[in-house]
C-alpha cells in the first residue's frame, strides 16, 4: 500500500498546485513570460458561473467610455505593504476513502523601493513582518489541527517545524518588478536558505542548496508576493476593454494551457484619487495526452477543471495597487493504473479512483505599521 500512498499523495499535490497556479495567473503568472494579445476573453468563461467575488457589481462606477492610465509608478523612498492571505479548502476521494483539508496562510509584507526606472518599476526591498499558518485535516476518521503565528513566542522545534512559512519573516531580501506589475527577479536571499535550513545548512551541499534557494525563491518567495501586484497594460486603457495573458506551464507531469482575462470596467473616486476596478477571469486547461506514466503507475485523466474570477482595485493616480481578491475552483478526476508487479507483491494493491476538489481564495489588502 505504500506506493498507492506515494501516488496518491503526488496527484493530490499535483492537483492542488495546479489550483494554486491558477491562482498565480490572477497576479500576472509565477513563471515564464506570458504572451500578451488583445481579445473579448470568451475562451476564459467556463468553468466560472459559479464563482462569487463580493465587490464585483460595477453598477456604481464612474468613468464609463473614458480612458485611464494603468501603469506602475514607483518612487525611490515609497514605502507602502499588504497582508497577503491564502486559504486552501481541498477534498480528496480514492475510491470510498475520503479526506478534506483546509488550509489558511497569512502574511504581513512590508516593501520600500530602492531604485526605479524609467518605465515605472524598479528593485524593492521586501520585509516580511509576520506569518500565520492554521491546517486542519481530518481522513478515515482522524482529525489533526496545526497553527503557527511567528509573532508570539516560539520554541525553536516548533520554528524549524514550519520553517516553510517562518524562513522569511523580519529577514529582508530584494526583488525586481517591470512597469506592468510583473516581478522579474529575487535577489538577496541568502540569509532566509540559512533560515530555511535551520540545523542543516553546513551539512548541506552546495549544489543542494543552489538548488533550494532557486525553488524556494520562485515559490516561497516570488509567487507570494507576485499576489500583491496585479498586472496592468503599462498605458491608457478605455472602460470596459480587456487585456489578456496566455501561456503554456507544466505542473509535475501536467501539460496546461493559462488564460488570464482582465476588464476595466469603471473607477470610483476615493480621496482625490482614481481607484480603477479590474474583473478577471481565469482558467487553466490541460493539454496534455489522456494517459500519462507517472513513474508510479499510469494515470488516466476523466475530468480536469480550474476556473475562477478575481476583482482587483488599482490607483491610477499614484500607480500603485489597493487590494485584490481571486477565487478559483478545481475539479479533477483520474483513474490509476497500479503497475502489475506491485499488484503480484502486494494482495492489497489494486487500480483506484483518485478525485479531487477545491477551492482556492486570496485576499490581498494594505497593511499597517
Amino acid at each position: 500500500m505504500k506506493t498507492i500512498q506515494l501516488s496518491t499523495m503526488k496527484f493530490a499535490h499535483a492537483l492542488l498546485t495546479a489550483a494554486l497556479f491558477a491562482v498565480l495567473v490572477a497576479g500576472c503568472g509565477n513563471s515564464g513570460d506570458p504572451e500578451t494579445a488583445g481579445g473579448s476573453g470568451d475562451a476564459a468563461e467556463g468553468g466560472n458561473d459559479n464563482v462569487m467575488i463580493e465587490g464585483m457589481d460595477a453598477s456604481g462606477l464612474s468613468g464609463k467610455g473614458e480612458s485611464i492610465r494603468l501603469e506602475f509608478r514607483l518612487k525611490k523612498g515609497d514605502v507602502f505593504g499588504y497582508k497577503i492571505r491564502t486559504v486552501e479548502d481541498v477534498n480528496l476521494v480514492q475510491d470510498s476513502t475520503a479526506s478534506h483539508n483546509r488550509n489558511e496562510l497569512e502574511y504581513g509584507y512590508k516593501f520600500e523601493v530602492l531604485e526605479t526606472d524609467q518605465a515605472g518599476g524598479g528593485t524593492l526591498r521586501a520585509t516580511c513582518t509576520y506569518v500565520k499558518f492554521n491546517g486542519e485535516y481530518e481522513s478515515a476518521g482522524q482529525q489533526q489541527k496545526m497553527e503557527y503565528d511567528s509573532r508570539k513566542q516560539n520554541p525553536r522545534e516548533t520554528q524549524k517545524l514550519y520553517a516553510q512559512y517562518n524562513a522569511p519573516v523580519n529577514t529582508p531580501y530584494e526583488f525586481v518588478i517591470n512597469g506592468q506589475g510583473m516581478i522579474t527577479a529575487v535577489n538577496s536571499s541568502d540569509d532566509i536558505l540559512k533560515r530555511l535550513l535551520f540545523d542543516d545548512f553546513n551539512t548541506t551541499s552546495f549544489e543542494t542548496k543552489q538548488m533550494l534557494k532557486q525553488e524556494y525563491n520562485s515559490n516561497g518567495l516570488k509567487s507570494v508576493i507576485q499576489l500583491a501586484f496585479q498586472r496592468v497594460p503599462n498605458g491608457m486603457v478605455e472602460s470596459d476593454s480587456t487585456w489578456d495573458y496566455n501561456w503554456e506551464g507544466s505542473i509535475g507531469f501536467l501539460k496546461i494551457s493559462n488564460q488570464a482575462v482582465y476588464t476595466l470596467k469603471g473607477y470610483e473616486e476615493s480621496g482625490g484619487d482614481r481607484i480603477a476596478h479590474i474583473h478577471a477571469l481565469l482558467k487553466t486547461t490541460y493539454t496534455g495526452p489522456r494517459k500519462i506514466d507517472t513513474g508510479e503507475g499510469m494515470a488516466n485523466i476523466e475530468t480536469f477543471n480550474v476556473g475562477g474570477k478575481g476583482l482587483a482595485k488599482f490607483n491610477a493616480s499614484t500607480g500603485k495597487p489597493v487590494s485584490r481578491r481571486t477565487k478559483q475552483t478545481v475539479e479533477a478526476k483520474f483513474f490509476v493504473e497500479v503497475p502489475e508487479d506491485l499488484k503480484a507483491a502486494d494482495p492489497n494493491a489494486h487500480d483506484f479512483w483518485l478525485s479531487q476538489s477545491a477551492v482556492v481564495e486570496n485576499d490581498i489588502s494594505p497593511l499597517e505599521f
